[in-house]
């Protein structure tokens, strides 16, 4: 091997390796968000957190709640966390078919938050703060396939 081709080849394996790290940077610091997802929110949003009590509201009163806070919203599905310092989570779609999300107290029954889903996806895949696609996007199977085509 000429010198010429084995510094051509070391600058092309650098390049290379770098633009996978890049991948697999953004890959392990997406997959850390969702791995503590339930922590962050409960930092980012703290109403999200609620005082356990003995008793919970009914899911029918908790449904009535949500329905009278936005009557022109199509309530869709109402999320109860096994974790009992979460609130329940309730995803509707408004006339003009924007997601919203009303996050209800389950034990008292009030509202604590309210506010629109910042994408469809958000609001398709329960969450608040992250979208998945992000994560699945730079899967090991993607990378495995910029691999092969790079070479």
């Amino acid at each position: 091997m000429t010198p010429g081709a084995r510094t051509t080849l070391l600058k092309l394996h650098r390049w290379v390796g770098l633009a996978f790290a890049a991948l697999l940077l953004v890959q392990g610091l997406t997959g850390t968000l969702l791995v503590f997802r339930e922590e962050i929110e409960g930092i980012l949003h703290p109403a999200l957190v609620v005082a356990p009590a003995e008793t919970r509201a009914s899911m029918q009163g908790i449904a009535d709640t949500v329905r009278e806070s936005a009557p022109q919203a199509k309530l869709q599905r109402i999320k109860v966390s096994n974790d009992p310092t979460r609130a329940a989570t309730a995803f509707l779609r408004l006339e003009n078919d924007a997601p919203w999300i009303v996050a209800v107290d389950p034990y008292s029954g009030e509202i604590v938050r309210a506010e629109p889903a910042v994408t469809r996806r958000l609001a398709q895949r329960d969450d608040l703060i992250l979208d998945h696609g992000v994560h699945e996007e730079f899967a090991p199977a993607h990378a495995e396939a910029v691999a092969v085509l790079a070479f």
